[in-house]
């Protein structure tokens, strides 16, 4: 059982909204996976726009940071 498995830890899952390999229907399910705290940061763009403009997932992180 997932819930046996569960981690301990806060997870941040990022999604490009246009992605064909990682659905943003799908990504919520991260939240499974923890007894923590989860939340879902969508970004504009598609999967691999984090190579074409790593910029764009900076921000979002530090974004997250600051409001820690």
């Amino acid at each position: 059982c997932i819930r046996d498995r569960q981690l301990r830890v806060p997870i941040q899952a990022i999604v490009h909204e246009d992605s064909m390999w990682t659905f943003p229907t799908v990504v919520p399910r991260w939240r499974d996976f923890t007894s923590g705290p989860s939340a879902v940061t969508t970004l504009p763009g598609e999967h691999f726009t984090v190579v074409e403009q790593p910029q764009q997932l900076l921000d979002a992180l530090a974004r997250l940071d600051a409001s820690r």
